[in-house]
């Protein structure tokens, strides 16, 4: 009896694939800009304390400052008020069995180790009181000492982190006015397919607007280190799509195509990316929606994605797989852009398959997702009504929990 051997398969996990992409991809270079125009941005400098913070010991609270000597006379007699000490002001010298007003984050004065909040005292503008329970005062009470939060020349910011409105707090209090960031990705999206119109053109009776296009410019779009250049439409026409992949692999950082990666007498991309010199990174992984996409890397670290054409497929392998490829080109943290949660599935019915598959949802809470019912990678319908997918592993149909991936970034 002859024995048929198993197909032999060259699919690769969506995992190892990813891992050697990003492997081999190195960051863009740097620019300066203005830290009002910094939001957003990877960082590519280390930010430094140029001084302690805070820069002197300073009070913690509204109150008066004293010296904890002279506590009996507080509660006995009361202490005489000798001015304040206001925020931004040379430190002041307090006297002795005095006590001094004093503001939050204003310099304590010498002779003064500790402050009493003002709503524990007694107070007139020339003298303040307390009662016994005051006698818990202790050296130190309510003064934030100098260097507590930072010392001089401490790191405060690594780089590549994303600049966020907290990060620029930090920048601009320890003096970077024009912070050094890594330069916007630069993206090129080139829609592949004789049938594509544009989404302003009455397509053919047998032909399609272009989703895609729009769609992947959106998703990237969401985030402040990338910049979508261009959005190209080309037919399945090897010398044009060779024209438009060289003149945009000279444009961008990455190209993303759609379309022309499947098996196809007219996928011509891989093909084309090899011919112009891109090495192969992989093709076809064992995943579902997505399993044709393709990935290469040009000298002087430009990079390539091929697409599946059918909008889900292209949707999912953008926000699973591009969106880390770039980060890493960003020099941001690919941890950003990876899995949003995990989730349990409420209506999972599937049946355990031999590829990883992601599955179209909604949220029902921070931790439980709901499957949106639909008929395959082309149904921008269901799509729609979507708020990003679910990675259920090979072999698997539990309810989880899973890693979910939403459209829309943080």
């Amino acid at each position: 009896m002859n024995v048929i051997p198993p197909p032999k398969t060259s699919l690769r996990s969506l995992d190892e694939a990813h891992a050697e992409l990003l492997a081999r991809l190195a960051p863009v270079p740097t620019e300066s800009v203005p830290l009002a125009e910094s939001r957003g941005r990877v960082l590519a400098q280390d930010i430094n304390a140029d001084r302690a913070s805070p820069p002197v010991d300073v009070s913690a609270m509204d109150g008066y400052a004293l010296h904890t000597r002279d506590l009996h006379t507080l509660m006995q007699d009361g202490l005489p008020v000798e001015g304040e000490a206001a925020i931004g002001t040379p430190i002041r010298t307090l006297a002795s069995a005095t006590a001094m007003r004093i503001f939050t984050g204003s310099p304590v004065p010498h002779g003064a180790n500790a402050v009493i909040k003002r709503e524990d005292l007694q107070e007139t503008p020339e003298r303040i009181t307390a009662g016994p329970t005051k006698s818990d005062v202790k050296e130190g009470m309510h003064i934030r000492r100098a260097g507590e939060n930072a010392r001089a020349g401490e790191r405060i910011v690594p780089a590549s982190v994303i600049i966020t409105p907290s990060v620029i707090a930090a920048i601009a209090s320890f003096g970077v006015s024009v912070p050094i960031v890594r330069r916007r990705v630069r993206i090129v999206i080139v829609v592949t397919g004789d049938e594509i119109a544009g989404v302003n053109t009455a397509p053919s009776p047998t032909g399609l607007r272009d989703s895609n296009g729009p769609m992947l410019a959106s998703m990237l779009q969401q985030i402040a280190w990338l910049d979508v250049v261009q959005v190209v439409r080309v037919a399945d026409d090897p010398d044009a799509l060779r024209d438009v992949l060289r003149n945009a692999l000279h444009e961008a950082d990455c190209v993303l195509t759609t379309g022309g990666v499947s098996m196809g007498d007219h996928d011509h991309v891989p093909e084309i990316a090899v011919s112009l010199g891109g090495e192969p990174v992989f093709h076809r992984l064992a995943i579902r929606p997505g399993k044709p996409v393709f990935s290469a890397i040009f000298d002087g670290g430009g990079l390539l994605i091929g697409l599946p054409g059918n909008p889900v497929s292209a949707l999912v392998t953008c926000r699973v797989i591009v969106l880390g490829a770039l980060a890493k080109l960003a020099g941001a943290p690919v941890q950003t852009v990876a899995a949003d949660a995990k989730c349990m599935i409420e209506n999972n019915d599937t049946h355990p398959l031999s590829l990883e598959r992601f599955l179209l949802i909604n949220r029902s809470s921070p931790d439980r997702v709901r499957l949106v019912s639909g008929r395959g990678s082309g149904d921008i319908a269901s799509m729609a009504r979507s708020d990003g997918v679910v990675r259920v592993p090979l072999g698997e149909s539990e309810q989880g929990p899973y890693d979910c991936y939403y459209w829309s970034i943080p």
